[in-house]
């Protein structure tokens, strides 16, 4: 396919796209290869990944060009230029055969954040199981009356999470391996009290955006080196004060991307790539070298 018949495709899917209601003046047009702001955002999503990424989500190897996997990144940019001008809830709409760009792009868009804000009992930091297992166990541990929860320490509730996971009568489950890496955690963690927290991990944030977020959090707090402890705020104010921060201080503050998906018509199937002998870019997409964002 030529330069001039992929812009004649573009100019055409445009044109039924502002027949279906676009409003150009409300939203933007704009080519891929002249949109330098656009550019530079696929450059810096393409620093927060890796080969082997590419590899497991499209099945790229050896004989993949640099091209293709440009082309990705570049589309990842597409879904989140939305947000450059201010963080906000973006809804992208997708054929299933695109849903890994969407699951890409939030990867991305969480990896480029300056902070992450995640739910802590201790001073030491947990994976997403072990810490769906802590809540359990922690919710079982205070759930009577009279449990005085400053007397809670970590190598108690060590002993007590063996004790709940052989009895059926709790709600704490958990696989093996989970369990035994938080019980080894808590147990290394001794006589230390457990005390729920939110906790600010910094990700990519420069110094003054760490200092700036210390200064931020409101009440009880607690510095460490690499993240920081709030025990007055809630998860929703925490995410909220994080993306503050972030934004005042040269970072994009990006949400999460949602999608919904397209059905096409019986008989289509949205295939629109030309055979390979004609095809003279790689890969296809809807709008060859154009994009469309609200």
């Amino acid at each position: 396919m030529s330069w001039d018949e992929i812009d004649e495709h573009a100019r055409s899917y445009l044109l039924s796209f502002i027949a279906l209601g676009f409003d150009v003046e409300d939203g933007e047009l704009y080519r891929q290869s002249d949109n330098r702001v656009l550019q530079d955002l696929a450059f810096e999503i393409g620093s927060t990944t890796n080969f082997s990424e590419f590899e497991a989500i499209y099945g790229f190897g050896g004989e993949t060009n640099v091209s293709h996997m440009q082309s990705v990144v570049t589309q990842l940019a597409d879904i989140l230029y939305p947000q450059l001008d201010e963080p906000m809830p973006t809804v992208i709409p997708v054929g299933p055969d695109q849903d890994p760009h969407v699951r890409f792009a939030r990867d991305a868009a969480a990896r480029m954040r300056y902070f992450k804000v995640t739910e802590a009992f201790a001073s030491f930091e947990l994976d997403d199981a072990e810490r769906d297992l802590f809540r359990a166990l922690y919710d079982e541990l205070t759930e009577p009356d009279d449990v005085d929860t400053d007397d809670l320490r970590c190598e108690d509730a060590a002993e007590q999470l063996l004790a709940f996971v052989n009895d059926s009568s709790t709600a704490v489950d958990a696989d093996p391996s989970t369990r035994d890496s938080l019980v080894e955690k808590l147990e290394n963690g001794g006589k230390e009290p457990i005390r729920p927290r939110v906790r600010f991990l910094d990700r990519n944030a420069n110094e003054a955006a760490f200092d700036a977020l210390i200064e931020a959090i409101p009440g009880e707090k607690r510095r460490y080196d690499a993240h920081i402890d709030s025990f007055d705020l809630d998860p929703a104010e925490a995410e909220e004060i994080a993306r503050e921060i972030e934004i005042d201080h040269d970072g994009y503050g990006f949400q999460a991307p949602s999608s919904i998906y397209h059905r096409f018509m019986t008989g289509l199937t949205g295939g629109r790539c030309p055979p390979p002998s004609r095809r003279r870019t790689s890969p296809c997409s809807t709008t060859p070298r154009t994009a469309t964002t609200r």
